[in-house]
């Protein structure tokens, strides 16, 4: 439960990034 805790938050800090990129850009 602990490992899958810490893999949905860094996809989820990833996908925020990623997002924070695209916001930027445009």
């Amino acid at each position: 439960m602990q490992c899958m805790g810490k893999l949905f938050l860094s996809v989820l800090f990833t996908s925020v990034s990623i997002l924070g990129v695209n916001q930027k850009n445009t």
